[in-house]
């Protein structure tokens, strides 16, 4: 097997020498825009959810070419106003001031921490901002959407 310096991690060499012969034809640039934050990240240690399952795709959209730095777009956390559009007043209290019950904590599925209340936040925030250009750009995407479920006093 030879040793070619585009070789992308984890492709066959074949598809790899496709996909690199591929690439070289044109300059990338996505249609539509990807929202993505660093701050997606899950600090909720070891997890049947991959934490960092974010940042691997950010990555390979990058390694791959298939994306560039300027078709992403930084998110910014989602309002209070947008957070009680779908919570009660009283659980976001909770959630900000970390005096949930044992039973609501439980509920969630993941080790609750503000740092993962801030991670939900951002992301709902990447999806309202992905929605917005999906209404003028007609697609958008939310590499970091779908965290949970929510409900007016429950999260999982």
């Amino acid at each position: 097997m030879r040793h070619n310096s585009h070789r992308m991690q984890g492709l066959s060499p074949r598809w790899d020498d496709r996909l690199a012969s591929i690439m070289g034809r044109f300059q990338p640039m996505l249609p539509f825009k990807l929202v993505y934050s660093d701050g997606y990240y899950l600090p909720i240690g070891a997890h049947v959810f991959p934490a960092q399952k974010y940042r691997y795709i950010h990555q390979r959209l990058l390694e791959t070419g298939v994306a560039e730095p300027s078709d992403f777009l930084e998110p910014s956390p989602a309002s209070d106003e947008d957070v009680l559009l779908v919570h009660t007043p009283e659980y976001v209290h909770k959630l900000k001031t970390g005096t949930l019950s044992p039973r609501e904590e439980l509920q969630m599925e993941v080790p609750y921490s503000l740092g993962l209340v801030r991670a939900f936040v951002l992301a709902a925030g990447g999806s309202i901002l992905a929605g917005q250009r999906a209404l003028t750009d007609k697609v958008a995407c939310n590499i970091g959407g779908g965290f949970h479920h929510a409900f007016p006093d429950l999260a999982k």
